[in-house]
């Protein structure tokens, strides 16, 4: 009979407690007790059913967010035709004073 001494701070791997007896023996006592209720589904639980949100904060949320989007929109359209604007002028800008 071997004897197996581990350190009850060390886990016990399941390929050694299926290995060896005495350390199966020991992963068995270690384990919770389970009572058989706790493994049972009772049918009297409910599952909660999730909460809508409200067509009316649907549709503000969507509203809010299309406004957004136009704003956001508006501004890169802005932004890009600013850019050109600037673009065209200083190559109008290079041009006269290379022909001037």
């Amino acid at each position: 009979m071997i004897e197996v001494s581990i350190s009850t701070f060390e886990p016990i791997s399941p390929e050694l407690a299926l290995v060896s007896p005495e350390l199966r023996i020991l992963a068995i006592s270690t384990l919770p007790e389970m009572h058989i209720d706790t493994l049972m589904v009772s049918s009297e639980r409910s599952t909660p059913q999730p909460t809508q949100p409200s067509r009316l904060a649907a549709a503000v949320a969507l509203c809010a967010s299309l406004i957004l989007y136009a704003c956001w929109q508006v501004l890169i359209g802005a932004l890009f035709g600013l850019a050109a604007f600037v673009a065209f002028s200083a190559v109008l800008l290079g041009v006269a004073a290379i022909r001037y």
